[in-house]
C-alpha cells in the first residue's frame, strides 16, 4: 500500500455525510425560535416592506437587482434570492427566517466539510513514515471527530445569531456558503494533480463559486488571499527547504499569485462596486475626516474584540455605537494594538514547528480586513455580522488543536474533549436562544441593545422609532403611553448626539402624532439643520410634517412654503393632496 494510502485513506462516506447531516439537524433545532421573529425597523422596513422593486421574479425585478445599490450595497444574487422567497411567501416573515436558519444548517454542514478535507490534506502533505492502514484510518477518524466538533460550535456559536436573525444580513450566509465550497473545491485541485482535466474543471468551478459569493456580499472580495495562504499551508506548494533555493521559491509563489490573476480581476472590479455603493448612500467616510489613528485604533480594536467576543459571548449587541473620539493612545485601542501583536509574534515563533497557527493567523485578519474600520462605512465599532466567515480559520485551528487532543496517548484526553464539548455546547446554545429572544421585534432587538449599552443613540433612536410605530396600532388606553416613551427615547437621542438628525425628524414625527405642534415644528426645524444628512425624500417628509405643524399652529403662510418645498423634493402627489386639504 502506497504512503499516502497509509496516512490517509478516506473514511467511509457514510459516516460523513451522517455527521454533515447531524451538524445539520443540530443548527436547525438550536435555531429553528427564530422562525417566529418578525422584519425589523433596522433595514428590513426599508430592504422589504417599503420596497417594490424586488417582489417577484420578473424581466424588471431581475433588472433592477443588478444595477441598483439600494441602501449602499450591491448585492445582485441576494436580490435575487429575496424575490424568490416573496414569491413562495410574500412578506411573510417567517419564510426568510426559514430560508436564513437552513442556510446556516448548509454552512455549518459545509464547514464540517472543509475542516476535514483541510485536517486530511495536511496530514497528507505532513512528511512521515509509511504507517498501517489500521493508523490511517484511526488518524481519519480522528480528523472527522475533530472537524464535526468545530463546525458544531461554530453553529450553536451566539455570534451566528446576527446573520441568521436579521434578514436583511440573509446574503452573508450563501456568500460564506460558497466561499467555503470554492476553498474545498480548491484542495481537491490539489490532489487531482495527475489529472489534468479535473484540475481544469475544479479551476473553473473555484472561479464560479467567487463569483457567485461576491455576487452575494462584497465582503468575499478576500478570498484570492485565503487561497495564498492555503498553498503556503496545508498545500506546502511553496517551499524553502535545503533542495529550492530562495530565488526558486519567489519563482514559486509568483506563479501562485499569477494562478490568482483571474480572481483579483474581478476582486477589483467588485471593490469598485462596493465602493460607488457606498458612495451612492453617502455612507462612507471621507478619508480626510477619519484620520489614520482614528482608523488604525477601529482596526486594532476590531481584531481582538471578534477574537474574544468568539471566546467569551456575552454582552453581544445589535449595535456597537463608535465613539465620538477614537485614538490609539487610548487606553483601550493601544491595549487591543498590543495584544494583536503580541498574538502575530506568538505565531511566528512557533511557525518552525507548527503553521496552522500562524496561517489561521493570517486567514482571520485578511477576512476581517475590509470590515476593521481602514474604510470607515457606519457609525459602529464592530458588528456580529462580519465574525461569521472572519472566525472560520479559528473553528479550523481549533479543529487541528482537537485532533491533536485526541490522537495522544493518554486515553482520558477523549474524555476530557468529550465532557468539555458537551458543556460548552450546552453553554452556547443557551447564550444563542438568549440571544435570539433579543431578535424577535425592534423593540426587544433595541432594549437589549440599551441593556448592553444606555448611552447608545442610535438604540435609543430606533426604539423610539419601534414604540412609535406600535402606538398607530394600540388600543387608544396605551397609545398615549407608548407616545410618550417613543418621545422620550428620541429626545434622549438627540442629547446623547446632538448632530444626530433622524432623532430629530423622528420626534417630530411622533409629536406630530401626538398633536404637539409647537415640539414638533421645533423638533423639525432642528432637523433641517442637518439637511445633508437626508436623502430627497426624507427632506420631502420632513417639510411635509412643518407644513401641517404651521397650519395647526395658524400660520398658513409658513404651511405653503413648506408644502411647496416638499412638493420640489418629490413628495407624492396624493400627499400633497392630502396637505392642501388641510389647508
Amino acid at each position: 500500500m502506497s504512503t499516502q494510502q497509509s496516512e490517509n485513506p478516506a473514511s467511509p462516506r457514510i459516516e460523513t455525510v451522517l455527521a454533515a447531516l447531524g451538524i445539520a439537524a443540530i443548527a436547525i433545532l438550536v435555531f429553528h425560535p427564530i422562525l417566529d421573529g418578525r422584519f425589523l425597523n433596522w433595514d428590513d422596513d426599508r430592504n422589504f416592506l417599503s420596497n417594490e422593486s424586488f417582489r417577484g421574479l420578473g424581466a424588471s425585478q431581475l433588472a433592477w437587482a443588478w444595477r441598483t445599490f439600494h441602501l449602499g450595497v450591491w448585492q445582485p444574487l441576494a436580490w435575487v434570492l429575496f424575490g424568490t422567497q416573496y414569491e413562495l411567501g410574500g412578506l411573510d416573515p417567517r419564510i426568510y427566517h426559514a430560508f436564513s436558519v437552513g442556510m446556516h444548517a448548509l454552512c455549518a454542514a459545509t464547514l464540517f466539510l472543509m475542516a476535514k478535507t483541510i485536517l486530511d490534506e495536511a496530514g497528507r502533505q505532513a512528511p512521515a513514515p509509511v504507517r498501517t492502514s489500521a493508523h490511517g484510518q484511526r488518524t481519519s477518524r480522528a480528523n472527522l471527530i475533530a472537524a464535526a466538533i468545530a463546525a458544531t460550535l461554530f453553529a450553536l456559536h451566539p455570534l451566528r445569531v446576527e446573520v441568521v436573525a436579521w434578514v436583511s444580513c440573509q446574503p452573508y450566509l450563501p456568500s460564506a456558503f460558497f466561499c467555503m465550497l470554492a476553498v474545498i473545491l480548491y484542495i481537491r485541485r490539489h490532489r487531482d494533480s495527475n489529472r489534468p482535466r479535473r484540475r481544469i474543471l475544479s479551476y473553473f468551478g473555484v472561479i464560479t463559486c467567487y463569483l457567485i459569493a461576491l455576487a452575494f456580499k462584497a465582503p468575499a472580495i478576500t478570498l484570492p488571499i485565503v487561497l495564498l495562504i492555503l498553498d503556503v499551508y496545508p498545500l506546502r506548494r511553496v517551499r524553502a527547504d535545503s533542495n529550492q533555493r530562495s530565488a526558486r521559491a519567489k519563482h514559486r509563489f509568483l506563479a501562485l499569485v499569477w494562478e490568482k490573476l483571474p480572481f483579483i480581476m474581478v476582486a477589483v472590479v467588485v471593490a469598485f462596486l462596493a465602493m460607488k455603493a457606498k458612495d451612492v448612500n453617502e455612507s462612507r467616510m471621507p478619508f480626510g475626516e477619519w484620520k489614520a489613528s482614528e482608523r488604525l485604533a477601529q482596526s486594532a480594536y476590531g481584531v481582538v474584540f471578534y477574537l474574544w467576543k468568539t471566546i467569551w459571548p456575552t454582552g453581544l449587541s445589535a449595535f456597537y455605537e463608535l465613539p465620538s473620539s477614537m485614538n490609539l493612545m487610548q487606553r483601550p485601542y493601544f491595549a487591543a494594538a498590543i495584544a494583536s501583536l503580541a498574538l502575530t509574534a506568538v505565531c511566528l515563533v512557533v511557525v518552525r514547528r507548527r503553521a496552522a497557527p500562524l496561517a489561521a493567523w493570517t486567514a482571520y485578519l485578511v477576512i476581517l480586513a475590509p470590515n476593521l474600520g481602514m474604510i470607515q462605512i457606519s457609525q459602529q465599532i464592530a458588528a456580529d455580522r462580519y465574525a461569521y466567515l472572519a472566525t472560520v480559520p479559528l473553528f479550523l485551528l481549533l479543529a487541528g488543536a482537537i485532533r491533536a487532543a485526541w490522537n495522544r496517548p493518554f486515553r482520558p484526553v477523549r474524555a476530557v474533549v468529550i465532557a468539555s464539548v458537551c458543556v460548552t455546547c450546552i453553554a452556547l446554545s443557551f447564550v444563542a436562544r438568549g440571544e435570539m429572544r433579543s431578535w424577535r421585534n425592534s423593540e426587544s432587538l433595541w432594549t437589549a441593545a440599551l441593556a448592553v449599552n444606555p448611552r447608545c443613540a442610535h438604540a435609543h433612536c430606533a426604539l423610539g422609532q419601534a414604540l412609535a410605530s406600535d402606538a398607530q396600532t394600540a388600543p387608544a388606553g396605551d397609545r398615549d403611553k407608548l407616545l410618550a416613551d417613543a418621545a422620550a427615547h428620541l429626545a434622549e437621542s438627540a442629547r446623547l448626539k446632538p448632530d444626530f438628525a433622524f432623532a430629530y425628524s423622528n420626534l417630530g414625527a411622533v409629536c406630530l402624532y401626538a398633536g404637539r405642534y409647537d415640539d414638533a415644528r421645533a423638533a423639525y426645524v432642528r432637523a433641517l439643520d442637518f439637511a445633508n444628512q437626508f436623502a430627497s425624500d426624507e427632506l420631502s417628509r420632513i417639510h411635509a410634517g412643518l407644513a401641517i405643524a404651521f397650519s395647526h399652529l395658524g400660520d398658513k403662510e409658513a404651511a405653503w412654503q413648506h408644502i411647496r418645498l416638499a412638493q420640489r423634493l418629490g413628495l407624492p402627489p396624493e400627499q400633497v393632496e392630502r396637505l392642501l386639504d388641510l389647508m
